[in-house]
């Protein structure tokens, strides 16, 4: 199975089991707009109210404080621990890791009001959620920095919006871009972002060394495609099967969502750095979000995985939040104790 949406969910986490399955990616929404702030700041560590006291900017400390108590709340309910008792450490190019917890990875990101946690087992994995933005000069950024194809694309969006024109929009779980017309390359733009930046993210490397990863995924609007084929150390996708250029293919799939005229983007889509910069493969599926924002999910090899996405629940989160604290008492007059 390659990298699809599952069925969203709501309320409870999924079992312990579950998320230690190295196929299955679950992804959850958070909306950072709803979340009770000042119940969500006691669970935080030291580290983390720091962090959050160093924001000059109001709204940028509520939407950590929001980010990170839901993922310490999402966690907890996940792991049968206390949310306030979780600790990570900094890894290489500040990626954290959860201590104590082998095998479970877990990777968060955020933009504007939503942010989306991932979390599998035995992968390395990375998640980037991005705002689109109209205003910046996506055209130019992408025709200097990603590669050529790619600037192309985004370009070539460009041109069909300042003239007006425009396709029929297609399903964002056939891999479109999320939001605004089809020809603007802000959408454009940020869809093949995310799924650069998640790559860097599971891979723990530098946002710089991302730009020029292959992530495109342009194929065909119908008709046999190829997904991760390796040719001559350069990773192909969207290409038709069955010639030789798609001899050991990762994963061959057949047929389409719709018929439409052109090219589109598709995942999954399986991205190496031809330069080598950034070693290793990973595996990039597109996550189901709202309205004027685009993400992606990569996790490491080319094993394929289903992406199961939940909405972080509220309402939920009071109870979970009553507990954590009560535990979170419990275990500071024990320490005052000794």
């Amino acid at each position: 199975m390659s990298p699809s949406e599952g069925t969203p969910s709501t309320g409870s986490a999924p079992s312990t089991g579950s998320a230690a399955d190295p196929g299955t990616v679950h992804v959850w929404r958070i909306r950072l707009d709803a979340s009770p702030v000042d119940r969500l700041l006691p669970l935080l560590d030291g580290r983390e109210r720091r962090r959050a006291a160093g924001f000059v900017l109001e709204q940028a400390r509520r939407r950590y404080v929001a980010a990170h108590g839901a993922v310490r709340l999402i966690l907890g309910e996940l792991l049968s621990t206390s949310p306030g008792g979780l600790r990570w450490r900094v890894g290489a190019y500040g990626k954290p890791e959860l201590v104590g917890r082998p095998g479970l990875e877990t990777n968060l990101s955020h933009s504007g009001e939503l942010a989306l946690l991932a979390v599998t087992s035995g992968r390395a994995v990375g998640v980037d959620v991005e705002k689109v933005r109209p205003a910046f000069d996506a055209v130019a950024f992408a025709t200097r920095f990603f590669p050529a194809e790619e600037g192309a694309l985004v370009g070539s969006r460009g041109r069909e919006h300042a003239g007006g024109g425009t396709r029929a929009s297609e399903p964002a779980s056939g891999g479109e871009p999320p939001a605004g017309p089809a020809g603007d390359p802000a959408v454009v733009f940020a869809r093949l972002w995310t799924r650069k930046e998640a790559c860097v993210k599971a891979a723990g490397g530098r946002l710089a060394q991302g730009l020029r990863l292959p992530v495109a995924g342009i194929g065909p609007a119908h008709g046999r495609r190829c997904d991760g084929a390796v040719r001559g150390g350069a990773v192909c996708g969207g290409l038709v099967c069955g010639g030789p250029g798609c001899e050991g293919a990762v994963r061959c799939e057949t047929g389409w969502a719709e018929e439409v005229e052109g090219p589109r983007l598709t995942t999954p889509w399986l991205v190496a750095d031809p330069t080598g910069s950034l070693p290793g493969r990973w595996l990039v599926g597109d996550v189901e979000v709202p309205s004027g924002f685009a993400a992606s999910v990569a996790a490491a090899g080319a094993e394929p995985y289903e992406i199961v996405t939940h909405d972080h629940d509220h309402d939920h989160e009071h109870g979970l939040h009553e507990r954590g604290l009560h535990e979170r008492g419990l275990r500071d007059r024990e320490s005052r104790r000794r």
